[in-house]
């Protein structure tokens, strides 16, 4: 059978690019010829989309932390707290994609049903990652909402939003497009209860596809000085990073911390970090895990990750829409002490003298890897 994975198409999101390698290679090793469309979206009115959101149904409970979500944005871009990502960095994420992902020709909102029927696909896994997360777009193309339509057999695989609502004037949209799914599932709880509302479709919560592959071929044992590795994609911790890196070297002694930084991002960890390293590939960013004797991010697949090689970690959420699938990793894995909201509650769990007991992590890993792999089998050949 021919399946094509439709995800986003990321110029230098470590995450984002393997997952893709992870499904892709998973689908592979089950017996699939497996396609990845490089869409890309036309689509540029983001800002726009935000503002009309407020005016769609914003319930009152989020409308504070999505308007603060909104001003942050702003501030930052205002007063340099994201710079340019470098033109070297861009251009080894480019080169890591181009050898490791198999892609299709590119395509838009306009081609892409084309595109599809052109490459005679059975099946179309949509996912994974946050390919769900801006529910107000006019079309919805990671939901199907294309034309001409595809007539092989769609389902979703690990799909993830942290959007606080479904817009009411994409709701009977959505729950159209959703209904044509043979099967559905998501990454996380929170995905799967804002949908509660369509009571006639049902989700399943998956695993991550970087949970589903060993990443062998990409791992690399380096016999260098033990150091900290850092990974901050969001704004700071309550209560500064300055405490947490003290206290991190209180148990580590004065090692080496190194940070990958995307300066796109946030660069408020760079004052404690003793290397920090801008222009990583993918494969650099996996072994800079693979290699550290201990992490500190707010990254979902930095925690990922850090479970895969049984590294010591603590973990941290400030926005609300990186919070949801930390929290949801927290709640399903019983990581209460390692993935935590501030300074404060790391220092009250001791989260740093905090050992994970991954013999019961990898055990519920595997039950759960097993479930999602019998989920992408009956799904494609049902």
């Amino acid at each position: 059978m021919k399946v094509g994975i439709l995800t986003m198409n990321y110029r230098r999101n470590y995450g984002g690019i393997l997952q893709c390698i992870a499904l892709q290679n998973t689908l592979e090793e089950m017996g699939y010829e497996v396609e990845v469309i490089r869409f890309q979206s036309l689509d540029k009115g983001r800002f726009r989309r935000k503002i009309k959101v407020l005016f769609s149904g914003l319930p009152v409970s989020v409308m504070g932390k999505y308007l603060y979500d909104i001003g942050k944005d702003f501030i930052a871009s205002l007063f340099g707290k994201q710079k340019p990502l470098s033109v070297q960095l861009l251009n080894k994420c480019k080169q890591f994609v181009d050898a490791n992902i198999k892609y299709t020709e590119l395509c838009n909102e306009e081609t892409i049903g084309t595109l599809l029927l052109k490459h005679r696909l059975d099946a179309l896994v949509i996912g994974s990652d946050k390919i769900w997360g801006e529910l107000a777009r006019e079309q919805l193309v990671y939901m199907g909402d294309f034309k001409p339509r595809f007539q092989g057999k769609i389902l979703s695989y690990a799909a993830c939003t942290s959007f606080p609502f479904i817009p009411s004037y994409n709701k009977e949209k959505i729950h159209h497009l959703l209904l044509d799914f043979a099967a559905i599932s998501v990454r996380d709880d929170y995905t799967r209860n804002l949908f509660r509302c369509f009571p006639d479709i049902d989700m399943k919560v998956v695993l991550d596809p970087t949970l589903l592959y060993d990443f062998q071929p990409y791992l690399v044992r380096k016999d260098e000085e033990p150091y900290i590795f850092t990974y901050i994609l969001g704004r700071e911790i309550k209560g500064g990073h300055k405490l947490m890196v003290e206290q991190i070297r209180k148990k580590y002694g004065n090692i080496k911390i190194k940070g990958i930084v995307l300066s796109d991002e946030s660069m408020d960890i760079v004052p404690y970090v003793d290397e920090v390293i801008d222009d990583a590939d993918p494969s650099e960013w996996l072994n800079a895990i693979y290699n550290a004797s201990f992490i500190y991010t707010d990254s979902f697949h930095g925690i990922v990750f850090s479970l895969k090689f049984r590294k010591p970690f603590v973990a941290y959420y400030t926005e609300p829409s990186r919070a949801t699938r930390l929290i949801d990793l927290r709640n399903r894995l019983h990581l209460d002490n390692v993935i935590v909201s501030s300074v404060k509650e790391a220092f009250d769990k001791e989260a740093i003298n905090h050992v994970v007991d991954y013999d019961i992590i990898d055990d519920a890993l595997n039950i759960m890897r097993k479930q999602s792999q019998l989920f992408l089998k009956d799904s494609i050949e049902a």
